[in-house]
């Protein structure tokens, strides 16, 4: 009877064992603000407003700068940025401005990151809906049951963003 208790006891041991291994190996998935989205989005086109300055920083490893987006009419007018070192803003040419980003081209990035990245988080203007914060990390570091880690990539980026109008 001892014999037929110690196989079942260490059958079950197996068994739970390789379903803890498949879970151990699962990929990390995080969408926080994600599902409020398209109401955001319409808060901040009932805003109307099409002349704004749109105001961003990043928090990464990414060379990003404090940047000022002046939008006229739904377009970009100027760009400004804060090259590092520097306490004052530097005007960046008309032929850079496809590298910058209005309230719009965020709500469209969002919607891109959405499909491809594990982690995104994003934090919204109450009044206006436009995206205040955009925490994105494309690969989180995946762990196996052993502790052996791969995929360790340092790509996370917070997005800060203000709008003045």
């Amino acid at each position: 009877m001892k014999y037929i208790q110690i196989i079942v006891i260490l059958s079950l041991f197996f068994l739970t064992s390789c379903n803890i291994e498949e879970d151990c190996n699962q990929t990390y998935i995080q969408r926080d603000g994600v599902y409020e989205l398209t109401t955001k989005e319409a808060f901040w086109r009932e805003s109307q407003i099409s002349d704004y300055i749109l105001e961003y920083d990043a928090k990464c490893f990414c060379g990003v700068v404090p940047t000022k987006v002046t939008v006229v009419d739904n377009q970009i007018s100027k760009v400004e940025i804060q090259p590092w070192g520097e306490t004052s803003y530097q005007e960046v040419s008309q032929d850079q401005y496809s590298n910058y980003h209005t309230v719009d081209n965020f709500f469209n990035i969002i919607k891109e990151l959405n499909k491809t990245v594990d982690i995104l988080n994003i934090e919204y203007d109450t009044k206006l809906g436009y995206p205040t914060k955009i925490e994105i990390d494309h690969h989180t570091m995946r762990c196996d049951c052993d502790g052996i880690c791969s995929d360790a990539i340092d790509d996370e980026i917070t997005y800060y963003l203000e709008v003045s109008y």
